[in-house]
């Protein structure tokens, strides 16, 4: 009778895990040519692509937020839609001085989830 409660208990997780759909997925990428190492006063041009995992999304595009440390935002692309569910942003970031690492976050939440993308840039002394 045990055994039976357990492998119920199994097969009724594996189902939910199949049913609830996953979070947004947000992708963050260097624009062009990534370098190793990124310079303070450098600016660099961020990809920010989106892809809704729910087609009913409560929450439009415009609803993402971005949050930069290490780097400032200079200006940004409007969101383009490229299929149904993706979109994707240009951004562009000035490396501020005096730090070790630049890092945007980006975030969407909803009551489906939402979701989370950050890229993270090792930065140097300079030249």
């Amino acid at each position: 009778m045990k055994a039976k409660l357990i492998l119920s208990a199994i097969f009724v997780s594996i189902a939910l895990n199949f049913t609830i759909a996953s979070a947004c997925e947000i992708e963050v990428t260097v624009k062009g040519e990534n370098a190793a190492i990124y310079n303070p006063g450098q600016v660099v041009v961020l990809q920010v692509k989106v892809f809704l995992t729910h087609k009913d999304c409560p929450e439009g595009i415009k609803s993402t937020k971005m949050n930069p440390t290490g780097m400032t935002l200079l200006g940004a692309t409007k969101w383009k839609q490229i299929s149904e569910l993706e979109f994707i942003r240009l951004v562009q970031a000035k490396i501020d001085s005096s730090v070790t690492e630049a890092i945007l976050n980006v975030g969407r939440s909803c009551d489906k989830e939402g979701g989370i993308g950050k890229i993270l840039l090792k930065v140097g002394q300079g030249s």
